[in-house]
């Protein structure tokens, strides 16, 4: 997935949702896309879909997602850091900065899903490989549906953009008939989805499945009786069914060596059912900025941009890892760890004795893995 080609083909979709001021433009152009010649096979479906995977979520990804996450946790410590103390000290508005911005890419991601949709659906490509590719794009939608309704709970269910643009202001949906949306295109995505990738960090069928898992939780608890503390046994009935889909039948495995799923070799490795695929010194929006955001030192990034030596974990975190545990030193940098992987230039990286805390060593990249672990 080239910058070049993903950047360009979302300013096609984007351009394909404008409308006015294109009268004049009777003649179809044949020496370049449009919204008419585009589509005309799978490669093209290829180029469409990839912009799902990054630039579409980089709004959500860039201080939201740890911000509202781990930071309403208290996962993080974080005093200077304004994307995550607000969610950590419960102060957050309908104004704060991330909110905002994770609201706007989580409706980029629909509708840039429902132009894909619509652009495949109008193909005369064979239906069998358009319905894989709408089931990526279905995936896409019905997962920032539910954060939608897990968020703000009653949202607007939108399957075409054109009619906002004369008329903006429609009635919100209800959260139950927004989560049933989720839920119906995960289900298309498992039926259409191919059982393993087509390309490196693509979406199967059995990542559907185990996102439904998730969903189908949320919704048993929601659907019984939000306050009610009892849930629905049939959705947590199908809550199990799919993730035993998604365990037992798919192409996902543990890995042996858990610091090991971070590496740059170990990308979309055996347990990532669904990471956003961000590019290496790419332009702003298809990169992931979270390195800059946690790296607690310059000679991690490269470069000025390491802005996390006060992100640091929450004594809550500390406490609960033990001396054997493994995952401690993969996930949080603590005094004389070393780190060959970082910095090999100059024979890794040790994080050294002046520290005080846990900085963050690896960021939250992956949306879904497989399972949880043991802590040795």
């Amino acid at each position: 997935m080239k910058t070049s080609k993903i950047i360009y083909t979302l300013g096609i979709s984007v351009l394909l949702s404008l409308s006015g001021c294109v009268g004049f433009l009777d003649i179809e152009p044949n020496d370049r896309i449009t919204g008419e010649n585009f589509y005309q096979s799978e490669s093209d479906f290829q180029a469409a879909t990839a912009p799902l995977y990054n630039k579409v979520w980089f709004d959500f990804n860039d201080k939201f997602y740890y911000g509202l996450g781990d930071g309403r946790g208290n996962n993080l410590y974080a005093p200077y850091s304004d994307y995550i103390y607000p969610f950590t000290d419960l102060t957050e508005t309908g104004l704060t900065g991330p909110l905002v911005l994770a609201w706007q890419s989580l409706y980029t991601v629909v509708q840039q899903s429902n132009l894909v949709i619509i652009g495949i659906n109008e193909s005369t490509v064979d239906q069998d490989i358009k319905q894989c590719y709408i089931g990526e794009a279905r995936f896409m939608r019905g997962v920032a549906y539910w954060y939608l309704a897990s968020l703000w709970g009653n949202v607007i269910i939108s399957e075409d953009p054109t009619p906002l643009v004369t008329n903006p202001i429609v009635p919100t949906n209800p959260t139950e008939d927004v989560l049933e949306f989720a839920m119906r295109n995960l289900e298309y995505a498992a039926k259409y989805l191919p059982e393993t990738p087509y390309q490196d960090g693509r979406l199967t069928r059995y990542a559907a499945y185990g996102m439904l898992s998730h969903l189908y939780l949320s919704i048993s608890g929601y659907s019984s009786n939000p306050n009610s503390g009892t849930r629905n046994q049939s959705y947590l009935e199908m809550a199990k069914q799919a993730a035993a889909m998604a365990i037992k039948n798919s192409p996902y495995k543990l890995m042996t060596n858990y610091a090991e799923l971070f590496t740059i070799e170990n990308n979309n490795n055996s347990e990532s059912m669904f990471a956003l695929q961000w590019v290496p010194n790419g332009e702003y929006g298809v990169t992931n900025t979270q390195q800059a955001y946690f790296a607690c030192d310059s000679e991690i990034t490269g470069d000025d941009a390491a802005w996390g030596y006060w992100t640091r974990a929450a004594y809550d975190v500390i406490k609960e890892y033990d001396t054997k545990d493994v995952r401690r030193k993969a996930t949080w940098m603590g005094y004389e760890d070393h780190y060959p992987e970082i910095n090999k230039a100059a024979g890794g990286f040790t994080y050294d004795k002046t520290r005080e805390a846990l900085n963050v060593k690896n960021g939250l990249w992956v949306l879904l893995k497989i399972t949880q672990r043991s802590a040795v």
